[in-house]
């Protein structure tokens, strides 16, 4: 028993040691791209959780539909007692008798309901179908926010890395100043812009570095880890593509956007719904077969009867009730093909707007190379006349803002247009294969 007790031990030590070993190595060594951070989405995201368990509903919602047409094999047993009442005179069959035991098995098989039985049918295909394109639809968002969420946090680790940069340019600038200070060829306010430059910068870093860390819960919570996971993510600064022409992706949107597959489906659920509604105004049709036995003690087998038969239900009035579902399932087929008109213009618009904005973005990047090109040079040259006492410590301030601003603006309009093509993406309805 101790030898059995230590093994368990040492197995769980194993189990935990591996764990952590694990874990230290996906925090520090594993560098993530975006189809990984994709995938672990995916397989983790609490929404498509959800929307795989609507979907399993539905098909359990469907078996049940299809089952109503298949035969219903069911038993009943009752057992009562008779307590007489002298002052009321009792039925012959009763007077010797204080108690009954009734048996009945009871086969039954729908023959025709007037379409309601396979209109319901119908509609649960039809809602199992609806749940599987969710599912698609649910995906595309969160591979949308998993993108949008990885490129921000990139976008941060780069404005982070440029605002340290800045700080240590101001750092080296401060002691550059304070040499001529010390020196005789610079003023004491020289060194009090540079010190108002570098608190403003060091104020920029904080919120950077904030801005980093808000970047990774965001994107941990949106893959399903823990948000103090630590992530190491690739980072190539590449522009993603967006070749294709607007007509193309209008054209992707109409086949592949799935609220429009859904209100498509939701049109043809209300087709169904006037069907099973005008299923009231037909008859229903059942195959009975019974077998019953009865006695006046348990465990009451002692008479057989049995039947067989045909159980017809036709409703000739009903106060207007199934005009009023027909009616009312009329409205919502009106309504639900409004809906499909709605989303398609709601989609076209959507795709339209996403790729102004992926060639906005698109110009934006080209015109802030430009200008990065330039405040480089510049900010090259103020540095040169600055050391050979060409330029004041104030025009060297004015060039370094001005770079910082510029590789700014670059990032900024970098990551904006891969989130950019990011929406386009999603608004055309590309899930990652």
């Amino acid at each position: 028993m101790m030898i059995i007790k230590y093994g368990y031990v040492r197995f769980c030590l194993i189990l935990i040691i591996t764990s952590l070993m694990t874990e230290n190595i996906f925090a520090a060594d594993t560098q993530l791209t975006l189809p990984d951070l994709i995938t672990l989405a995916f397989k983790n995201n609490s929404s498509i959780k959800i929307a795989e368990a609507d979907k399993n509903q539905a098909h359990w919602v469907e078996k049940e539909a299809e089952s109503s047409e298949l035969p219903v094999l069911s038993y009943k047993a009752t057992a009562k007692y008779y307590e007489p009442d002298p002052s009321q005179p009792l039925p012959e069959a009763y007077k010797n008798r204080t108690s009954r035991v009734d048996n009945t098995v009871l086969l039954s098989i729908p023959l025709y309901t007037g379409g309601r039985t396979e209109g319901n049918i119908n509609l649960a295909k039809l809602n199992l179908d609806s749940n599987e394109i969710n599912i698609i639809k649910v995906k595309q968002q969160v591979q949308y926010e998993t993108t949008s969420a990885y490129y921000s946090l990139l976008k941060a680790l780069r404005l982070r890395e440029l605002s340290q940069e800045t700080v240590g340019r101001l750092k080296e600038h401060l002691k550059t100043v304070e040499k001529f200070f010390s020196a005789g060829t610079a003023a004491k306010i020289d060194i009090l812009h540079v010190e108002v430059e570098l608190a403003d910068a060091e104020q920029d870093l904080i919120k950077a570095e904030n801005g980093v860390e808000l970047a990774k819960i965001t994107l941990n919570n949106i893959i399903g880890l823990p948000l103090s996971t630590t992530l190491s993510v690739s980072d190539n600064l590449v522009r993603e593509e967006a070749t294709q022409t607007l007509e193309e992706y209008l054209n992707s949107a109409e086949k592949n956007r799935p609220e429009l597959m859904l209100a498509r489906i939701n049109y043809e659920s209300a087709e169904k719904e006037i069907n099973i509604a005008k299923s009231g105004k037909l008859p229903s049709l059942n195959f009975e077969m019974a077998l019953s036995e009865n006695d006046d003690e348990f465990p009451g087998t002692g008479n057989t009867n049995w039947s067989i038969g045909v159980a017809a239900i036709w409703n000739f009035y009903d106060s207007g009730q199934t005009d009023a579902r027909i009616n009312q399932a009329r409205a919502y087929l009106e309504k639900t093909g409004e809906i499909v008109t709605q989303t398609k213009d709601f989609i076209d618009f959507n795709v339209r707007k996403a790729y102004l904005e992926v060639q906005e973005a698109n110009k934006r990047i080209s015109v802030s190379e430009k200008i990065l090109e330039k405040a480089q040079e510049d900010y090259r040259l103020a540095v040169l006349k600055y050391k050979t006492g060409l330029s004041t410590s104030l025009e060297l301030l004015d060039y370094q803002v001005a770079l910082t601003k510029s590789k700014t603006n670059y990032i900024q309009a970098i990551y904006d247009y891969n989130i950019n093509v990011a929406s386009l993406k999603k608004a055309t309805g590309i899930l990652l294969d």
